[in-house]
């Protein structure tokens, strides 16, 4: 007969926190490996903004067609660094040169969120005073995205202190970075009279009708 497994003694809440926080400081010893940062560079400045300079200048000065490789070095997704590994049909998201426009239609669950999530902070970083407009047909839905999505990739991100603005850290429907790029977050189901007058340089819709179609957009 097979013995019963009992579950393990329950940690107290300062237990879980101490092992996170451990876990946070490990991976962000495994960015600045990464990166070849040594300890004497994160104590002439702002660590974050050290790491975040040179994860961009990795970026520029590869000149890549894609921004696949430096993304376990900008974000972190349920405590691990975030990669496209389980998720490589959603790489052309991260070309570096982009066409004018985009389609995408899959499943849902597929990780098609986290995807825009990623590629707009990306772009956010990447472009200074670049600004990024998402619009779905519910408050609910792009509340969920921004606080689901975009939220935890910004508070995770091993350059987090390097990344918003002081004000624009709690808000849900726009977030400002400290490079003058922005995401702004809104809602049109029955009146889109609310993203009128807002300037951006990129607009993803989620679940629109587009040219007489009822399919998933983003453009």
């Amino acid at each position: 007969m097979t013995k019963p497994s009992f579950p393990r003694k329950p940690q107290t809440v300062q237990q879980v926190e101490k092992a996170l926080r451990k876990q946070e400081r490990n991976l962000v010893k495994q960015v600045d490996v990464a990166l070849g940062i040594n300890p004497a560079e994160l104590s002439t400045g702002d660590p974050d903004m050290v790491r975040l300079e040179k994860t961009l200048a990795m970026l520029r000065k590869t000149t890549p067609s894609s921004a696949v490789k430096i993304l376990p070095l900008l974000f972190h997704l349920k405590g691990q660094p975030y990669t496209l590994d389980n998720h490589f049909p959603f790489e052309p998201m991260f070309h570096t040169h982009m066409p004018r426009k985009e389609l995408w239609m899959t499943a849902r669950q597929l990780g098609k969120s986290s995807g825009q999530a990623a590629k707009g902070i990306l772009t956010s970083l990447a472009i200074p005073h670049f600004s990024s407009l998402y619009i779905a047909p519910l408050y609910e839905m792009i509340r969920r995205f921004s606080a689901n999505y975009v939220r935890p990739l910004l508070e995770t991100s091993p350059v987090k202190n390097a990344l918003l603005t002081t004000g624009s850290k709690g808000s849900v429907l726009q977030k400002n970075f400290q490079n003058h790029s922005k995401m702004i977050f809104s809602f049109a189901w029955l009146d889109a009279t609310r993203v009128r007058g807002l300037s951006a340089d990129c607009m993803a819709v989620d679940e629109s009708v587009h040219k007489h179609t009822t399919v998933q957009t983003t453009n």
